[in-house]
């Protein structure tokens, strides 16, 4: 029998969701404005944000305009 390990992310889920967008001023200060640097989306970019977690850098997106589809893995 082989048993596979559960890799998914259901298991930190409510921890990770906390950390981002309570804990983390790295993720607010430093992380989001440097991604949004490098991506500069436009009004009417179409982005996917694959393995978007909670949807925070979806919304960030967003709100320069761009039509964003956020997708996860994990339904927690």
């Amino acid at each position: 029998m082989i048993h596979h390990k559960d890799t998914s992310w259901d298991k930190v889920a409510n921890w990770y969701g906390k950390h981002v967008t309570e804990a983390s001023d790295h993720h607010h200060d430093i992380i989001i404005p440097g991604a949004l640097k490098l991506i500069d989306p436009k009004k009417g970019d179409k982005i996917i944000d694959i393995g978007c977690g909670e949807g925070i850098f979806c919304r960030e997106l967003a709100g320069k305009g761009a039509q964003v589809v956020g997708v996860d893995a994990s339904g927690k």
